[in-house]
């Protein structure tokens, strides 16, 4: 260890010409600064401290350098593999990081006569069949229980079985339930053209027979699993499996999005952060990234799309090749016009959007509300700040119970006590009209304002006629005592405090609607005529809508009795759109619980009630695995019996 009082001096003649890696020491505490790899050491290491070409990030290292080791191997390739070692077990300082390796998730299928799935978080060469890897934990585990039930494959902890499968899976051969195994991982591959086609046929037939709860449930599934529209925006007949990889920084927090497509089609995203000091160009942030993700990835695809050139980049894809045991190699494409480069700029989109809400989430709380409450009221052109903000959401299931829900949020804080629900009374059964929904939704709570409003008016003129009435009171007393000059006077002090009524009514400062430019006209058009009452809520400023697919946020005015929107200026990955994004989805939970609960409780009140010796935690049963009670009745004996005992089994063949 060299002394730290003396400076460092390098000598190239002490560092060999092989490959292998170097590695920098500095400091007080003569920490591991970096780690580098390469072809030929001694030109490597060299290019440190030449005056010539010292950069930014020459000048940081070589002034904190205090010794410098080497290690030697035979090749490149083998220095690559040491570099990725060294760095994994010392995470040196001025090293890139990519912070998310832990985090993945991957679906294993067993190797074995029958099949079954589990989530892992490792890649393990054993012959198994890897699904991955996944970065949306929550996505990923509804895609398996979506696969669950579609394929009836079972789980390797059979504890997480869902009870429709174990009932399948007990009646299919095995013949079959290996082909149904087949069938999911070309679905998980992005082949989801069979999983439609059946799909279809099965909501066709449900419908036919006049079961549309079914047919409605069958409907959501195929919307789900072939994606909204947003995700696409670009299909081809081009079939070569493709991913997208874009990233944006700031400072030194880096998200990399990569944009998966197969069959032609969109069918993932990850989104990972890096951690690298800003001297690190983009060429080195993008090759790490190749060889710490791709290393983990289950199927290497034919092409991979980048920004820009990178000078290691074959290389990297020849060991990863290898590794996987994959013959052809990953083609690089660097586009420069069409729609890759449109895809290449979406994942730069998305990768900004993230890394605004990732360091959004690191700022205080306070902060983030201070920022965005300023933005917002900057864009509405309000004098007075956003403290009380309400948001309001429609929730129905295919035209049932449809409800709204209000939420509040003070000073960024939800107020549960505020929290209000609605349940819509000026639709027929069946009848789905959001914008008609929110317009009654709106007009029921302008009307408890207003009585709110007028009931306090009638209280401050109230307290103001009392004061009135005490100060006059006070001062013919005052009149009283100071013509007794005999009599001292009266302690001022003892005399009763002024009642003062509160400084102004509690409005909201802003009310938010979940939705477009239909419901915001709906709402305005039904409230018009707060326009010329005395009333202290400007709806045309203080009412604003936002939409759903692109975050945006409008805002309506009455000229010559038509509505007049505007677009407000509030970028997506803003602190003030990420308010309301987080008020939406808040109004979204409420408005969807209501709904779920009312559900439910009209589903506990069926037919199944009036059968003999089955009580609610039978029923209970019966619904959770069947579904309804048509389901039940095509149920045969067997599988009934799973839950039933046979005089229960009897009384409900009366009825069903």
């Amino acid at each position: 260890m060299a002394e730290k009082t003396k400076k460092f001096t390098y000598n190239a003649k002490e560092i060999p010409t092989n490959s292998g890696c170097y590695l920098f020491f500095g400091g007080k505490k003569d920490e591991l600064l970096y780690i580098g790899k390469a072809k030929n050491l001694r030109q490597r290491v060299s290019s440190y401290f030449n005056q010539n070409k010292k950069g930014l990030k020459t000048k940081h290292l070589v002034s904190k350098i205090n010794r410098i080791e080497i290690r030697e191997v035979s090749t490149e390739i083998e220095a690559l593999i040491l570099e990725n070692n060294l760095i994994k077990k010392h995470q040196p300082k001025y090293n890139i990081l990519l912070r998310d390796d832990k985090t993945f998730l991957y679906l294993r299928i067993t190797k074995e006569s029958e099949p079954k799935m589990e989530i892992t978080r490792r890649l393990v060469r054993d012959g198994s069949t890897y699904i991955g890897p996944k970065t949306s934990a929550k996505s990923f585990r509804s895609t398996i229980n979506f696969c669950q039930k579609f394929f009836g494959v079972r789980m390797v902890n059979p504890s997480q079985d869902n009870y429709v499968v174990k009932q399948q899976t007990q009646e299919i051969s095995q013949e079959n339930y290996r082909k149904n195994v087949q069938r999911m991982i070309k679905f998980l591959h992005g082949d989801i053209k069979e999983a439609v086609q059946n799909l279809t046929e099965l909501m066709q037939e449900q419908a036919k027979n006049s079961n549309f709860e079914a047919a409605a449930r069958t409907r959501d599934l195929l919307i789900s699993i072939q994606g909204n529209n947003e995700k696409q925006l670009v299909e081809s007949s081009d079939l070569t499996a493709r991913d997208f990889i874009n990233f944006s920084r700031e400072k030194n927090e880096i998200i990399v999005v990569r944009l998966v497509f197969r069959h032609g089609k969109f069918i993932d995203q990850n989104e990972l952060s890096m951690k690298a000091e800003e001297f690190f160009s983009a060429e080195e942030i993008l090759e790490k990234f190749c060889w710490e993700f791709y290393r983990q990835v289950d199927q290497l695809p034919q092409e991979i799309i980048l920004p820009l050139e990178l000078p290691n980049i074959t290389q990297i894809f020849q060991l990863i090749s290898t590794e996987n045991k994959q013959e052809k190699l990953v083609k690089i494409v660097i586009p420069q016009k069409g729609d890759k480069i449109k895809l290449l700029n979406l994942a730069k989109k998305n990768a900004e959007n993230s890394l605004q809400k990732s360091i959004i989430k690191k700022t205080s709380h306070q902060k983030v509300f201070k920022m965005a409450s300023q933005e917002l009221q900057k864009s509405l052109q309000k004098e007075d700040p956003l403290q009380t903000i309400e948001c309001y959401d429609i929730s129905h299931f295919s035209g049932q119970e449809t409800v709204a829900s209000q939420v509040v949020f003070v000073d960024g804080q939800p107020h549960n006590s505020a929290y209000r629900r609605y349940k819509i009374k000026s639709l027929q059964a069946g009848e789905i009209d959001d914008f008609k929904s929110m317009a009654e939704t709106l007009t029921r709570r302008m009307d408890k304002l207003q009585q709110d409003f007028f009931v306090w008016e009638k209280e401050q003129e109230k307290i103001s006629q009392e004061n009135s009435k005490k100060e006059q009171k006070e001062k013919e007393e005052e009149i009283i005592e100071n013509n007794k000059e005999s009599k001292p006077k009266k302690d001022k002090k003892d005399k009763p405090k002024k009642t003062t009524p509160p400084e102004k009514f509690p409005l909201p400062d802003l009310i938010v609607l979940d939705g477009g430019k239909g419901q915001l006209s709906a709402v305005l058009q039904v409230l018009k005529k707060l326009l010329s009452k005395d009333f202290p809520f400007n709806i045309e400023q203080q009412i604003i809508a936002l939409a759903k697919e692109q975050e945006e946020v409008f805002q309506g005015k009455f000229e010559k009795n038509e509505i007049k929107f505007t677009k407000l200026d509030i970028p997506a990955s803003s602190s003030a759109s990420m308010l309301l994004q987080r008020l939406r989805d808040e109004a979204h939970r409420f408005a969807h619980s209501y709904n779920q609960n009312l559900r439910k409780k009209q589903a506990e009140k069926s037919i199944l009630d009036e059968i003999d010796g089955i009580g609610g935690i039978t029923k209970k049963k019966l619904l959770k695995a069947f579904g309804s009670p048509r389901e039940i009745s095509q149920q045969n004996d067997k599988q009934l019996l799973t839950i039933l005992n046979k005089k229960q089994l009897e009384n409900l063949r009366k009825i069903l």
